[in-house]
């Protein structure tokens, strides 16, 4: 080939054209899902919730996220275990029915009282945390509710203290 002159363009295989279909494809699903307020732009999977969505905005840190994470699965587990009324995703979460059909031996029923019993220890300890908050906190964690700008500052305050608490901090 002469200098000045380009390769001729290869032809466009199947899988190459279905790549590109696939590409587009993701492209425009990201598209939407960033143009969706809540997001505001931004492809962190925290926007997907008001406790994500909170701690990125208020820059409180990974640590509060998981702690909310932490106390949410916490009480549900406990919800579960002590035969309070739970939705069916807890159920297929944390496994069992807690029916009288399933076999627990006596061994078995008291270890499982002590991890009850420690639970709920560690629940109260949760909500004194965020006693200040507790309300605006569960329904942000819990029920997936945004809270009141003008509660932010006791709300961070109150994740952070819930980190303390379940031992997030090395203090």
């Amino acid at each position: 080939m002469s200098p000045g002159t380009t390769t001729p363009a290869k032809p466009k295989t199947a899988v190459l054209s279905w790549q590109e279909r696939q590409q587009a494809l993701r492209m425009e699903q990201m598209i939407v899902g960033l143009a969706q307020p809540h997001r505001g732009g931004s492809e962190s999977k925290l926007r997907e919730s008001a406790l994500g969505r909170f701690v990125e905005d208020y820059q409180c840190g990974g640590e509060c996220y998981r702690a909310g994470i932490m106390y949410n699965r916490l009480v549900w587990k406990w919800r579960l275990a002590t035969g309070a009324k739970v939705p069916q995703w807890v159920k297929d979460e944390f496994g069992g029915s807690g029916g009288p059909g399933e076999d627990c031996d006596d061994s078995d029923a008291s270890e499982i009282a002590e991890r009850i019993k420690e639970w709920n220890a560690t629940i109260r300890q949760c909500d004194s945390a965020l006693k200040a908050v507790l309300n605006e906190a569960r329904a942000m964690i819990f029920e997936d509710l945004e809270p009141s700008p003008k509660i932010a500052t006791p709300l961070k305050r109150g994740l952070l203290d819930l980190c303390i608490a379940l031992g997030l901090f090395p203090y």
